[in-house]
This record gives C-alpha cells, sequence and structure tokens, in this order.
C-alpha cells in the first residue's frame, strides 16, 4: 500500500495594508497529503506578500543561490513573464502564452493558490505587468477563465482585459510534451540540447537577486527528476532557486536542434519550492483538473482559439 506523504505549506492568506485597513493576519500553515513528493520535506507555496519583509527571516537567498537577474541582455523570450499583483494582499508571477508564434495574446497562465481568494468576489482585482525587453512597461487586469480547483492542481488560467502585441511581449509558446519526454529526445538524439529554467518575481530579501519581487529572476540550471516521471502531475526539479512570491511563474523547455535553431516552450507553472533547489511545477502536458481528467494543455489550447485574435 502507498504510504501518503506530507507536503508542508505555507499559505499567505493577508498583509498590512493600512489604505485599506487591512489588519495583519497570521501567517496559516497546512499539511496535505501527498504521494507525489517522494522524500521532500518542508515545501512552502512560493506565493509572496507584498510587504516582503513579513517572510520569516527576510527569505534571503540561501548560499550557493546561482540565479541571475532579468536584464535588457536577457533571452528576449523572458518578457512575456510578468508580475501578478492580487488584490494589493499578494504577489505572483504570470506568463502570457500562445501556441502559435505568429500571434497575439491576451491570455495567461498562473497558479490556482495565487488567485484563489480572488474567485467568486468581483470586488477583488487581479493586475498584471509585463516589461519589454526595450523597457516598455504594459499593465493590464485580469479575469480567471478556468483553473484547477488547487491542492495537486494548482493551474489558473487568465483573461487579460487587452490583448498585447507580440511587437510589444512576444508570448511563450505552450508545449505539449512533457519534460521527460523532451529530455528523453535529448538523449535518443532526436534533439542537441535541452536547457530547463524556472522563471518568476521571487521576492527573497536579497538585493542583487529577487530584492522583494521587484526583480524577475531565472535559474537556468534546473533539472528534472526523471525518476518522477511516473503519474505525478506535481512534477519536480533540482538544482532550481525560487522563493515566494515566483508562484505561477513559468518553467521553460529551450530545445536546441541539430541545426543550431533554439526554440523555447513553457512547459510548467512553478508551485512550490524548499528553498534548498528543490522545486516543485505542474506539468501542462500532464496535469488534470479536480473536475475532470481533461489535461491543461488541452483546455488551454481551447482557450487560445477562442479568445485570441489571428
Amino acid at each position: 500500500m502507498l504510504n501518503l506523504l506530507f507536503l508542508l505549506i505555507l499559505i499567505t492568506s493577508g498583509l498590512v495594508n493600512a489604505e485599506k485597513n487591512v489588519k495583519p493576519q497570521a501567517l496559516v500553515t497546512s499539511i496535505i497529503q501527498s504521494s507525489t513528493l517522494e522524500n521532500v520535506k518542508g515545501f512552502i507555496k512560493t506565493t509572496g506578500f507584498r510587504d516582503s519583509h513579513l517572510f520569516p527571516k527576510g527569505y534571503k537567498a540561501r548560499r550557493g543561490d546561482d540565479r541571475k537577474v532579468r536584464s535588457s541582455s536577457s533571452p528576449k523570450w523572458m518578457e512575456a513573464v510578468g508580475k501578478l499583483n492580487v488584490d494589493g494582499v499578494k504577489t505572483c508571477t504570470l506568463t502570457l502564452v500562445e501556441e502559435d508564434e505568429d500571434k497575439d495574446s491576451r491570455i495567461a497562465i498562473t497558479a490556482y493558490h495565487c488567485i484563489d481568494i480572488v474567485l467568486g468576489n468581483k470586488n477583488k482585482e487581479l493586475n498584471a505587468t509585463f516589461t519589454s525587453n526595450s523597457g516598455k512597461v504594459i499593465k493590464a487586469t485580469a479575469k480567471v477563465l478556468n483553473h484547477g480547483g488547487g491542492d495537486l492542481h494548482d493551474w489558473a488560467i487568465l483573461l487579460l482585459d487587452k490583448t498585447i502585441s507580440k511587437e510589444d511581449v512576444r508570448p511563450l509558446l505552450i508545449s505539449g510534451e512533457s519534460v521527460v519526454s523532451l529530455r528523453e529526445g535529448v538523449e535518443d538524439g532526436d534533439y542537441e540540447n535541452l536547457v530547463e529554467t524556472a522563471v518568476g518575481h521571487s521576492a527573497d530579501a536579497t538585493r542583487s537577486l529577487g530584492n522583494k519581487g521587484k526583480n524577475l529572476t531565472y535559474d537556468n540550471d534546473c533539472k528534472i527528476n526523471m525518476d518522477q516521471n511516473n503519474y505525478s502531475s506535481s512534477r519536480w526539479a533540482k538544482d532550481c532557486d525560487i522563493y515566494p512570491g515566483a508562484s505561477g511563474g513559468a518553467y521553460v523547455t529551450s530545445i536546441t536542434f541539430d541545426d543550431g535553431e533554439t526554440e523555447h516552450y513553457i512547459s510548467g507553472i512553478i508551485e512550490a519550492s524548499s528553498g534548498k533547489g528543490l522545486m516543485t511545477y505542474v506539468s501542462l502536458s500532464s496535469e488534470a483538473s479536480r473536475y475532470n481528467s481533461t489535461p491543461v494543455i488541452d483546455i488551454l489550447s481551447n482557450i487560445l482559439e477562442d479568445y485570441n485574435e489571428y
């Protein structure tokens, strides 16, 4: 009989905001039964408070953290990864997506635990901010179109109130293949190389890195744990540094082909971290919602066809 293991989740449910007369609430911890994170303890949902100093110990970056800060010289695809402000209560990350590189987009994806507080409440707002490599800032409000329902189904699809031109921010292409399948493709010689990158607005207090979520940081040394490719829809990767605020961010696979051309795909949504280089993400290719067995990639593909202009 399969032993049920435990995933410790730190839920960020409030913040100090004098302007809105919101009183600070205690951090709430809960333990969720999980069979997908074997031998992994101490995971936290990577949602960030706006007031990042409320994090225990400021969530300073661990020693050995090798993330980089996005700059104008960073890969252009990173401009599709933006910051999500959830009703002034917490901050997360979201990613502008498409399945056709020639299309504009108004569809983004993030983590369910980032947006759960706005569900059923029309007075709560989701505000997205994207910054192009040229420095152009694009703001939009968003609403939830679909979601997985939480727990191990930690994904949500958002509709922005405006279409963002690919000339300003080019959306990331969604991948129908799992990272495991792509990694096996490299081993079989189908691809020349595969780089896995986790990107998000980690709100660690280290000024030269996350700077309380002000910077978009990325770790391109991530490696999926190939032993966990079985049935687990919530994957985990090692050597991958993220912190609260990166939830909803992008787990990106960059595939180099034999001709030297490289293409970048979003394969998953950042979910949780140990704070010690081990993180989990929701796989777009295999994650079904708690309501039905349809993979996120299929739900997302149908929504993109319905909402994005040709």
